[in-house]
């Protein structure tokens, strides 16, 4: 490093330290002094030790402020604007904090502030986070984890039932929102590709809105028509069905995490705790909850989890989201909220005409390094997607399509690319024993 980065370094961490101090000090009503301990994604998110305070801050506490990308920043109130996600996550915090029945799977917020924009939080000082038992050795250890993030989903979810205006007021008095399209691997929120994606929506389908969830009938039409499929009456029929439940998801409704993948998912002396709520807002409750199912589709590496830990976890879940949604205990509404759910998540990879852009090797789309694993995630999701449509006997058509094409693509894309891999925690295990 020379030294003019070396000195660079220091300002800046003079300049965090002192800019959480005075909110702090703002806040608390007291001087507090804070020494910056270490970074722990630069620049945005550090550990500060705590010095002197006229409160409780704990020994350190958590500074998070905004994700800067160059070609974004002045982009604030949609999708994928750094502004946009920093006041998701200020907004779940808070919300969580004061309206969830169950504010330990949060960490706590002290303080938080527009100019600068920092939230100064509770240090949970985790010993590991979900991931460290996927990428372990112990398929018992990692299975036990994965139930405890079940129970806990549960709990948030149902906490937060029936709470969404209190969710969108705290949310829009922060800062204005303006109706965004759908999260993106990362690679796709540069302003140039993810303008160029969403300019190929068709203008008809993108003045409905995501959230009206008819992109789905136009992503199935396309995928079908790129596979040199007939996309039947029956099978539009059924995807109808899928649309009205996600677009009015009735008692499921809740306030979603949006990317509750491993390294979110903290575990301290209390249990498991969930950070990091950039994407989060209210949705169909089991947009998270099917993410083991679908192999953790936001996270950048996401694997595949054994079904019967799958089954286990989910039941986990269920359990504990009864407590705010007794209709999750009825066998059949739980089934088709599950079937719902994995065909989002199963249509949300086929956007932006994703089969033939990955068959061609689009670098704008895919860079070449994440080919592979792009293609593994698609094929796993339809297979999830047409396996769980037989178990329950419910949309088969849709199931039975999607099956077809994980076969059609099997066939012209690389051996490799025909399984996704298992966590190494599960890939040698015998899950009988389970």
């Amino acid at each position: 490093m020379t030294i003019k980065a070396v000195i660079s370094a220091l300002g800046m961490r003079r300049q965090i330290q002192h800019q959480a101090e005075q909110v702090l000090t703002h806040h608390t009503g007291g001087p507090v002094s804070l020494r910056l301990s270490s970074f722990i994604r630069t620049p945005s998110v550090c550990r500060l030790r705590v010095r002197t305070s006229p409160v409780e801050l704990g020994e350190s506490l958590i500074m998070k402020g905004i994700r800067y990308f160059e070609d974004r920043t002045g982009v604030e109130t949609r999708y994928p604007a750094p502004q946009w996600m920093f006041f998701n996550d200020w907004a779940g915090l808070q919300f969580l904090q004061k309206e969830a029945s169950d504010p330990l799977i949060v960490p706590r917020l002290y303080a938080s502030c527009h100019q600068p924009a920092l939230l100064l939080m509770q240090d949970l000082k985790p010993y590991a986070h979900l991931g460290t038992f996927l990428q372990g050795r112990d398929a018992q250890q990692a299975t036990e984890t994965l139930k405890l993030w079940g129970a806990a989903l549960g709990r948030l979810h149902a906490s937060t039932i029936g709470k969404q205006m209190a969710f969108n007021t705290l949310r829009e008095a922060l800062a204005p929102r303006t109706a965004s399209w759908s999260w993106v691997p990362p690679w796709q929120r540069a302003s140039d590709i993810y303008d160029q994606l969403i300019s190929s929506i068709p203008a008809h389908v993108f003045k409905q809105g995501f959230e009206s969830f008819q992109w789905m009938l136009w992503t199935l039409r396309q995928t079908c028509k790129t596979l040199a499929l007939p996309c039947t009456m029956q099978i539009e029929t059924e995807l109808a069905e899928v649309i009205q439940a996600l677009s009015s998801p009735g008692p499921f409704l809740a306030y979603t995490h949006g990317d509750p993948c491993s390294e979110n998912c903290l575990l301290d002396d209390q249990g498991l705790k969930f950070v990091d709520f950039e994407n989060g807002a209210y949705r169909h409750a089991l947009f998270d909850a099917v993410y083991p199912r679908m192999g953790f589709p936001t996270c950048w590496n996401g694997q595949q989890v054994p079904q019967a830990v799958v089954e286990q976890t989910e039941q986990h879940y269920r359990t504990t989201l009864t407590a705010g949604c007794p209709e999750a205990a009825d066998d059949q509404l739980f089934a088709q909220a599950l079937v719902h759910a994995c065909t989002y998540w199963t249509l949300l990879s086929c956007q932006f005409d994703a089969l033939n852009r990955l068959t061609i090797h689009d670098p704008s789309f895919c860079p070449s390094d994440r080919q592979t694993t792009m293609q593994q995630h698609i094929l796993f999701r339809f297979e999830r997607l047409a396996q769980i449509t037989a178990e329950t006997g419910y949309l088969e058509c849709l199931g039975d399509l999607f099956q077809t094409m994980s076969t059609i693509l099997q066939k012209r894309w690389p051996v490799q690319t025909h399984q996704l891999p298992f966590y190494p925690a599960f890939k040698n295990f015998d899950f009988a024993c389970i």
